[in-house]
């Protein structure tokens, strides 16, 4: 039994000298110590998954700032474009407006004229007429002077020469 002893003790020394140089913390098992590294690294872990959430919180904020002062933006755009859309339409039923009433005047101005050529052709038909009886009086007019110089001949006057 001095042989198992001696193993035994042999173990427990072995198992001691593990323990304070495998681990490289003294009194501490490799078993505690991977504890303790897997304790850190969740607590390193926790601590940059907290930052992210933290980044990404204030992020969020910003993006939700953001949105609402675009959507601000956009909605005042909108405003300001139907306000533009609504002044271009006036404009455009104004000149509509301005177009009818020169449409109106012209219609106006053409019945006009057409009277007045219509009074003008009364007028010019009157003017034939008399210029007809005009020419029938100026053919009166030369018979007699035919016979007025057939008169004045009988009597003995001479033609004037030229």
């Amino acid at each position: 039994m001095d042989l198992h002893a001696a193993v035994m003790e042999l173990t427990d020394r072995v198992s001691v000298l593990e323990e304070r140089t495998v681990s490289g913390v003294p009194d501490m098992t490799i078993a505690e110590r991977f504890d303790v590294h897997h304790v850190r690294a969740d607590a390193m872990g926790k601590n940059i998954l907290d930052k992210i959430d933290k980044r990404t919180k204030e992020l969020n904020q910003k993006i939700d700032l953001r949105t609402k002062q675009l959507d601000e933006k956009i909605y005042t755009l909108n405003i300001d474009m139907m306000d533009g859309f609504d002044r271009v339409n006036q404009d455009i039923a104004k000149v509509s407006h301005r177009l009818d009433q020169q449409g109106t005047r012209i219609d106006n101005l053409e019945l006009s004229m057409a009277r007045r050529f219509e009074a003008l052709d009364k007028d010019m038909a009157e003017l034939k007429g008399r210029f007809d009886g005009l020419e029938g009086r100026l053919g009166g007019l030369e018979g007699g002077f035919g016979e007025l110089k057939s008169m004045l001949i009988s009597l003995g006057a001479k033609a004037p020469e030229s």
